[in-house]
């Protein structure tokens, strides 16, 4: 073949390397006049470079089925023997049934090295895209409160799919969905109307809008513990509910340490008033769209919304669109959903709510083992309205589920692993109206807790007290260094946390919990942002010292023979592949195990090859590789929302 096409730049050049070794196995395959034929796929990459880049495994498998059988080793033998020859590949062989592959690195150097120069701020970033628009709607927190460090983890995970999605070339419309309906929002709201005026001066009024929150819900259960107290004789059962009675008014002594003027002037508007009552009459009021209780929801749900977005914003994260719950319900979808519901065989009316049968609806449609359940499995009923009428979470979900696919192809909702059971009877509940094609349009992309949270007096640390955090820890390791003046140190550190945060939040695979901890999250030797962060500063600054002395990045790729070396190309060359892999599974961890293995092999290079003191030929090669092991960092860092910075 001719080199010279070979080594012409290509968006995917460990695809290459595939194509050309597939093509040189169905030669020997044709050659010895076997029935089989061989994917670019089936060449897998090496774990040891000791072994070659590529490895063919299946010779394992059809030795066995040829006629006659031969073993492993003789038909990977055969293989291999029957081979044209190829400039592509030094060497091909047979080990113990596997054909190894070892590139011919004077070609591939050249091949690597020119595609990221090329491609440069899109290299690894293939158009995957098949014309359909995905919408990924993420966070979506109740606004009660401020955003937790929990629904963070939704929320940077739901942005890193957007902008993988983004960089695979699919439209994609990220949504986040107030869910300003329901009687969690209602109790906000009924303590909000007492104490709006001093909320509305706090630089933080999220925060206390979540107290006040806390303080009526507790009130509430403990009128309700206190009211069992009253019917109860048991003795062991008065026992426990006094213990529960303890624990709630521990709650409110909690929360007035945090804020003794607000929480007294909730307490003081409470009393005597018939809290539950009123919130359910104003949560169906909201729901009716009545003039006053809308002025009031909005006045309080609004504000939140402002501090989640700055929240959001400070991570670098924005959304396309930002839905109300309230919109879908006045727009008659919620409506429309019951309506085609009570014409199912699969609703039922119990004291005056609607109730859907789970489990007739399954087998009816025949969805069960479908929808991920067991055979024997009872799926549970599920509540779609109050007695009062107005509907429940599902139910609503399922018109803004019909809402979003007016102007999308394909529904990720980025959800708590919890809530699987829901996701699942919302499918169901969609089939039921005819929206069959529900169980493959609707994705529930779920995700774990974060864990080893520091509590602050009974609470859950805050996203914004979790990047606080992380930029103190910064701040201390950046002093310690001694390398930034205070100013740099400040705008470094922020910058250093928003990334320490993020991969944190994506480096874990989806479904295992995070475990928060600011000193592992920061560690400059640990997979962290700040390691890889800290190896592009590293080749930058050996880029601005190659320059100052002199020593351009146009050498020869062929000179790049250290062992080392190769490995940094075998991971440049394969960083496409994991792009690929990752949109293609919804699996954002696998770019952050990526650069952190690039990073841990250019931190070991920088450490033991010189490059501005080698000779000067060898100087301006080793220089282009740091260079494009920069811009491989670079492209990464920006596809995880992660700042890339110059100094550290």
């Amino acid at each position: 073949m001719l080199l010279g096409s070979f080594v012409q730049p290509t968006p995917n050049p460990f695809l290459k390397l595939r194509e050309e070794a597939a093509k040189l196995l169905n030669a020997a395959v044709d050659n010895l006049g076997f029935d089989i034929t061989v994917s670019p796929d089936d060449l897998k990459p090496t774990r040891n470079l000791k072994f070659g880049w590529l490895c063919y495994e299946h010779a394992l498998r059809l030795a066995r089925t040829l006629a006659p059988p031969q073993t492993p080793q003789e038909f990977a033998e055969k293989l291999v023997s029957h081979m044209p020859e190829s400039n592509v590949f030094l060497k091909i062989e047979a080990v113990r049934g596997y054909v190894n592959f070892y590139p011919n690195l004077n070609v591939v150097n050249h091949l690597v090295i020119s595609s990221v120069e090329t491609l440069g701020d899109v290299y690894g970033f293939e158009d995957l895209s098949d014309g359909r628009v995905i919408c990924v709607e993420h966070c979506s927190a109740n606004p009660c409160g401020p955003i937790h460090v929990g629904t963070l983890r939704n929320a940077v995970l739901g942005d890193t799919l957007a902008r993988m999605l983004r960089h695979a070339g699919y439209r994609v419309l990220t949504r986040f969905y107030v869910e300003d309906t329901g009687r969690q929002t209602a109790i906000a709201a009924y303590g909000w109307q007492f104490v709006a005026d001093l909320i509305k001066r706090d630089p933080r009024p999220d925060e206390k809008i979540g107290i006040v929150y806390t303080v009526v819900n507790t009130v509430i259960e403990l009128e309700e513990l206190r009211r069992k107290a009253a019917t109860t004789s048991d003795p062991d059962q008065l026992s426990l509910i006094n213990h529960e009675i303890h624990r709630r008014v521990g709650i409110i002594h909690n929360q007035m340490e945090r804020d003794e003027a607000l929480v007294k002037a909730v307490l003081e508007n409470l009393s005597g008033r018939p809290v539950v009552d009123e919130i359910a009459q104003l949560n169906l009021r909201y729901e009716q769209g009545d003039e006053n209780a809308v002025r009031l929801i909005r006045s309080m749900v609004d504000l939140v919304v402002q501090e989640f977005q700055k929240t959001l914003e400070a991570l670098n994260i924005s959304y396309d669109r930002w839905d109300y719950q309230s919109e879908i319900v006045w727009s008659g979808l919620v409506n429309q959903i019951l309506s085609r519901l009570k014409q199912t065989p699969f609703v039922r009316e119990e004291g005056g709510a609607l109730i859907f049968d789970a489990e007739r609806a399954a087998v009816t449609l025949g969805l069960k083992e479908r929808l991920r359940f067991h055979f024997d499995e009872e799926i549970p009923d599920l509540t779609l309205t109050r007695s009062d009428g107005t509907a429940l979470y599902v139910t609503k979900d399922a018109a803004y589920t019909l809402y979003k696919r007016r102007d999308s192809d394909l529904l990720i909702n980025v959800i708590a692993q919890e809530q699987s059971l829901a996701q699942r009877q919302l499918k169901l509940l969609l089939a039921a109206i005819g929206e069959r094609d529900a169980v493959n349009y609707l994705v529930h992309f779920s995700y774990g807790p974060v864990v080893g949270l520091s509590r602050r007096r009974g609470r859950y640390m805050t996203a914004r007290e979790a990047l606080e955090a992380l930029q103190e820890r910064c701040i201390v390791l950046l002093r310690e260094r001694g390398e930034l003046s205070e100013s740099e140190i400040n705008k470094v550190s922020r910058l250093v946390a928003v990334g320490a945060l993020r991969y944190s939040m994506v480096s874990i695979e989806p479904d295992r919990p995070v475990q928060f901890d600011p000193k592992r999250m920061t560690d400059l030797e640990a997979n962290s942002a700040p390691f890889v962060q800290y190896a592009y500063v590293r080749a930058r600054g050996i880029l601005r010292r190659a320059a100052e002395a002199g020593v351009s990045p146009n050498g020869d790729p062929s000179l790049l023979k250290e062992s080392v070396e190769e490995r940094l190309l075998f991971m440049i060359a394969r960083f496409p592949e994991s792009f690929r892999y990752a949109v293609r599974t919804l699996r954002p961890h696998v770019i952050c195990e990526h650069l952190y293995q690039l990073a841990r092999t250019f931190h070991r290079y920088y450490e033991a090859v010189p490059v501005i003191k080698a000779d000067p030929d060898t100087a301006r090669a080793r220089a282009r590789l740091v260079r494009c092991v920069a811009q491989v960092l670079k492209n990464g860092l920006d596809l995880l929302g992660i700042p890339v910075l110059e100094r550290m």
